[in-house]
């Protein structure tokens, strides 16, 4: 099975050591070791990949209005809670 992992939090930085950075690398080594065709897709990777992390990473980079849209949606209320 072909499989794309999205993240698209830009504060989850793949190469990171937050719990989240962990479990996209985890949970996409073992799809890989099943056999599958894994690749990551994240608005941040923070530099390297770690030693034997293997799964191929495409790192989306954010235009400055990207950036401004997403601060405005975080600022409104109406956009719901932030998590």
């Amino acid at each position: 099975m072909r499989i794309a992992y999205l993240c698209s939090d830009p504060d989850v930085p793949v190469y990171g050591n937050k719990g989240a950075s962990i479990q996209i690398r985890e949970l996409s080594s073992a799809l890989l070791r099943l056999g599958h065709e894994v690749s990551v897709i994240a608005a941040h990777t923070a530099g390297e990949a770690p030693l034997g992390y293997e799964v191929p990473v495409v790192a989306l980079e954010t235009e400055p209005l990207d950036d401004r849209l997403i601060s405005l949606l975080v600022d409104d209320p109406n956009a719901g809670h932030a998590v």
